[in-house]
This record gives C-alpha cells, sequence and structure tokens, in this order.
C-alpha cells in the first residue's frame, strides 16, 4: 500500500486548504492594489489645478465660452510673459484657465487662472508677494479685490486669479459673477483656511498683511533662503523681523551674514539668544539683532532700540527647535 504525505497530489483534503490559502493571498494582494489606484487617484485629482476650475453652473444662466488651456513651464510665458519668472520662483508647477460668460456672450467676461504652487507656503508666498493691496473679498484663506477687475485668492496649494475683461465688463453683475465662480473654485479646494505653520512661527505683534514668505535670496543675501518675514512697527519704522529656514548651513549662514553685516558698520557678540547671537549698526539698517538657533537664522532690522529688538528675537528663536 502506497501512502501519499499529506498535501500531496491526489490529497483531495488537503486541496481546499490549499485553495482558502491561495485565495487569502490574491485577496490581500488585490486589496493593497486597490489602495495604492485610489491614492494615485486622488493624489492626480488634487494635483490637477483643473479641478479647481469653477462649473460654469456656479453663475446662473453663464458657460465656458471656450475649452480651459493648461499651462506649464514650457509656456507659462504665453499667458503672463511679464510675470513667468517670479512665479517660477515659487515652485509653480502648472496652471489652468478657463473663460467664463453669459450664454448670450461671445467672448469671455471673467478668467478664472489656478496656478498649482506645490505647498500652501509657496501659495501663500507667491500671494505675499505680489497680491496684497486691496480690499478683502472674503473668499479662501486670504483675498483681495485689485482695482475694478481683479480678486484673487489662495486656499492650500493653489493661487486662483479672477479677471473681468473686456470694455465696460465691470458692471455690479459681472462683479458678482466674478465672485460666485471664485468662491465655487475655493470650496473645490480641500482642506481649512489655516495659513502655513511657518508663518504662524512669525511672533505676535505685526501689522497685518505685512507677513511674507520670501523663497530665495532675502535682502539679497544668497545664503538667506526659505525666509518669513513681517513688519513690527513696535521696533520702529520699517523694521522687520525675519526667521530663515537655513538648516545644516546655519552656522554658515550665520557668520556669513555677520561677516556682511560687519563690512558696513559695527558688529557686537550677544549673549542669551539662541545658540550665538550678535548685534550690528550701521547707517542701513540701523539696529539689526542676528541669532542662530538650531537651522534657522533670526533677525531684526532697522530696529531704534537694539533691547527691544533682542527680546523680539530672543521670544522667536524660542518657538524654534
Amino acid at each position: 500500500m502506497i501512502t501519499r504525505p499529506k498535501g500531496a497530489a491526489g490529497d483531495t483534503t488537503a486541496a481546499p486548504f490549499r485553495a482558502m490559502k491561495g485565495d487569502a493571498n490574491v485577496t490581500l494582494r488585490f486589496s493593497r492594489f486597490v489602495a495604492v489606484l485610489i491614492v494615485l487617484a486622488t493624489t492626480s485629482v488634487l494635483a490637477a489645478p483643473s479641478s479647481v476650475l469653477p462649473p460654469a453652473t456656479s453663475v446662473p444662466g453663464w458657460k465656458q465660452t471656450s475649452p480651459p488651456r493648461t499651462y506649464t513651464s514650457s509656456n507659462l510665458w504665453d499667458l503672463v510673459n511679464g510675470e513667468a519668472d517670479a512665479i517660477m520662483a515659487y515652485g509653480f508647477i502648472s496652471c489652468s484657465h478657463g473663460e467664463y460668460g453669459p450664454k448670450t456672450a461671445q467672448r469671455p467676461v471673467v478668467t478664472v487662472d489656478v496656478y498649482d504652487m506645490g505647498t500652501p507656503l509657496n501659495a501663500f508666498g507667491l500671494f505675499s508677494s505680489s497680491d496684497r493691496g486691496g480690499t478683502s473679498a472674503g473668499v479662501g484663506t486670504e483675498s483681495v479685490r485689485i482695482g475694478s477687475t481683479g480678486l484673487n485668492f489662495w486656499k492650500g496649494r493653489y493661487l486662483v486669479r479672477t479677471t473681468l475683461i473686456g470694455s465696460g465688463a465691470a458692471t455690479p453683475a459681472n462683479k458678482s459673477a466674478q465672485t460666485a465662480l471664485a468662491r465655487a473654485a475655493a470650496g473645490r479646494i480641500p482642506g481649512g483656511t489655516a495659513k502655513p505653520v511657518e508663518i504662524r512661527r512669525l511672533p505676535s505683534g505685526y501689522q497685518a498683511g505685512t507677513e511674507k514668505y520670501v523663497r530665495r535670496n532675502y535682502a539679497g543675501q544668497s545664503f538667506l533662503n526659505e525666509v518669513v518675514v513681517a513688519r513690527y512697527p513696535s521696533l520702529g519704522t520699517g523694521s522687520e523681523l525675519f526667521i530663515a529656514k537655513t538648516g545644516s548651513a546655519s552656522t554658515t549662514a550665520f557668520r556669513r551674514y555677520k561677516e556682511f553685516l560687519g563690512r558696513r558698520g559695527t558688529v557686537t557678540p550677544l549673549t542669551g539668544v539662541g545658540n550665538e547671537a550678535f548685534v550690528s549698526a550701521d547707517r542701513y539698517s540701523g539696529n539689526t539683532v542676528v541669532a542662530r538657533k538650531g537651522g534657522y537664522i533670526v533677525g531684526a532690522t532697522r530696529a531704534r532700540n537694539p533691547a527691544q529688538a533682542k527680546a523680539l528675537v530672543s521670544k522667536a528663536a524660542q518657538g524654534l527647535q
């Protein structure tokens, strides 16, 4: 009599168990595959600024007057020739352009441009560098009405610019439609309206609307990048406090800034602020206090009183790791 080991060919008892184990593995692999597809699909939707373009139904009786167009780094100059370089400097990925107007119109009345800047900090940075100067429209995280034709806002990783175009387009009805389109676009951007954490590192007391993100070459210094900055009237006219994220290059950046200011005026070491600090005085920047804390450089410029500047820099440095 020949005996077969369990699970060998012809063992009809073991076969169902092997099949069940195989089915479980297939099911697990399929579940993982589906999960990956969902993540990729979600990422694609979030990455496409075309998904933010508002539907024409946002304004009753309106239509898209032409198909949406996409702009990338290769053709952004066709859309904003004089500003393309400035936009590219903030991490621009792509832009979707939509045109809208009444169903009876032959030409667009409102254009909507959705810029995907990659991160909320980049979107805020571009907005803060070029889109402030008007009254708020109450849209997105921050918005502004520019003249009689512009309504711009940022939210999440997107900067959205809407413009009334054509002679006589700035009518109350068209402005209302423009606002409706802007609100619809903001509603299509997921997430809340909180400002980036980097901005929230700035100490309280700054002048509202002066907070900015400078991605490269703050104050003309190639070693001061990824800088958040705002004006502090309590320190003096034009006084600013900045926080530069310098990472592993912080020691070098601190030394180079100290040398730069030393060539223009006096530099005196300070104690009790960050890892190391100094105060300088010159006719260009007035009193300047600079400290290094970990991977950051913190500075207050154009201060009337060095002691006040030191206190503010110390406060900012305490919140940094």
